[in-house]
């Protein structure tokens, strides 16, 4: 079929007037400022358009093909919430600069504009609030002058919502709290989020009922049994220490915002005395798991880095103590030095050995779930100046169980099969490892070094 004459009408170029074909159109609108122009089906239609103006026709008498159609979906079409907040980011392929901006709906005054960014990624330009704001899931905007509340979400949406307000013992905003959803059966994890700094949290959850459980470091747990929707506000009470008769409360950790996440000050905190590095991940804000499988709530699995060194072996977390670390880094918004695969990282850092001369250090971890575990390892240290040699052996003697309902449906032909069965899981370990290396520090910068590590598993 040949393809359909059409005419162009330039009400506003540089040489206003009708053109049978695109290309002599667009040499008369390219780069021109502010350019009218419009295709029509019919040369007839197409000088009535141009006599009749740019405003008049353009406005009054949409393409007679298009118009029943287009005013269906207007009717059909829901009007926009204009007292919200808009937001959006441009990614450039070729220079790989980007940038985003937020601005209010209504007004189009601009909210927020970060960039530009250059060497960025395509993972760092598909933004959405939580780029911006990257401690909280779903954040809640507070606008004084207007009057007003606006709530932008993120891309795991959901019909129904959690909505909370977490304060201290004096009715402060409690920022930084984690708050996990579990099922109200079994306490299995559905999905979780972060305080902001006005201690307000939103976080979309499918199920009706739900157990929220409620951290921060200093504070007790709180749990409570509720359904979905506004649990108003959450008031958390100072964990307090008895030893020999002493008080000692407890301090709410040094957290600051950096771009592309947070950095949680260690040494200056509680945190410093909690363990192994694996036990001090599990109580950082917004990750989740312990015994090396760790996610970043909202994000996933994130790559693992102890001084820039990525970590290869779950073991290492636990041969790492909490007393040798300075500060922990958790980014959501990785940056052009990561694969673009990579959608979190946490980095941490190590406190810089102080003095020469051999090292001796032996630790013992005991706790209990279904049974008794235990991890026990012996470290040894030579160093003399730059140079280090070390050499490490653990036993590791664990256990894990989790109980697992299966709910199944099954069509086989014109019968419906439905199963329902509950899955106890059970697993065992004990295993030998050792760990050996060298390293040189030319500064607190560059370093170099070698290692070698092995396993051995007796029971699994």
């Amino acid at each position: 079929m040949a393809k359909q004459q059409k005419y162009y009408v330039v009400w506003s170029g540089k040489i206003p007037g009708v053109y049978d074909n695109w290309n002599d159109c667009k040499q008369q609108v390219y780069q021109f400022e502010n350019a009218k122009y419009k295709s029509f089906e019919s040369k007839g239609e197409a000088e009535t358009a141009f006599k009749q103006g740019y405003e008049k026709y353009y406005k009054t008498h949409p393409s007679p093909k298009n118009s029943a159609k287009q005013l269906l979906l207007m009717q059909d079409q829901p009007k926009p919430i204009l007292r919200s907040l808009s937001v959006d980011a441009a990614w450039n392929s070729v220079t790989k600069v980007m940038e985003y901006r937020g601005v209010y709906t209504e007004t189009g005054k601009e909210w927020f504009h970060k960039g530009p960014f250059p060497r960025a990624t395509n993972n760092v330009g598909e933004f959405d609030p939580q780029s911006h704001d990257p401690y909280y899931v779903c954040q809640h905007v507070q606008i004084p002058s207007a009057g007003m509340d606006i709530y932008v979400e993120c891309v795991q949406k959901a019909d129904s919502k959690v909505l909370g307000h977490v304060v201290d013992e004096k009715g402060r905003p409690l920022p930084f709290a984690t708050i996990s959803l579990l099922t109200p059966k079994d306490s299995v994890f559905i999905t979780g989020g972060v305080s902001n700094e006005n201690g307000d949290f939103v976080i979309p959850c499918q199920p009706q009922r739900i157990i929220v459980k409620v951290t921060c470091i200093g504070y007790k747990t709180l749990t409570r049994n509720a359904p979905v929707g506004r649990l108003g506000i959450i008031a958390m009470q100072p964990e307090t220490y008895m030893v020999h008769g002493v008080t000692v409360k407890g301090e709410i950790p040094q957290y600051k915002m950096t771009p592309g996440g947070m950095t949680v000050d260690v040494l200056h905190s509680i945190l410093h005395d909690v363990g192994t590095a694996d036990d001090l991940l599990s109580m950082m804000p917004m990750v989740q798991g312990r015994d090396g499988k760790f996610e970043v709530m909202a994000k996933g699995e994130p790559e693992i880095y102890i001084n820039n060194k990525k970590v290869r072996n779950a073991s290492e977390l636990k041969q790492l103590k909490s007393v040798d670390i300075k500060s922990v880094d958790i980014i959501t918004a990785p940056g052009a030095q990561y694969n673009a695969e990579v959608i979190a990282v946490i980095r941490i850092k190590t406190l810089k050995t102080q003095g020469d001369g051999l090292s001796l250090r032996a630790t013992s971890q005991t706790w209990k779930n279904n049974k008794w575990n235990n991890y026990d390892d012996l470290t040894l240290k030579y160093r003399i100046g730059g140079l280090e040699a070390f050499a490490n052996v653990a036993l590791d003697n664990s256990h894990y169980s989790n109980d697992q309902d299966v709910v199944q449906t099954l069509q086989i032909k014109r019968d419906e099969f439905f199963v329902n069965a509950d899955l106890p899981v059970r697993s065992s370990w004990t295993a030998l490892q050792y760990r050996a290396g060298l390293s040189y520090d030319f500064n607190t910068d560059h370093s170099v070094g070698l290692s070698f590590s092995s396993q051995k598993s007796f029971y699994n």
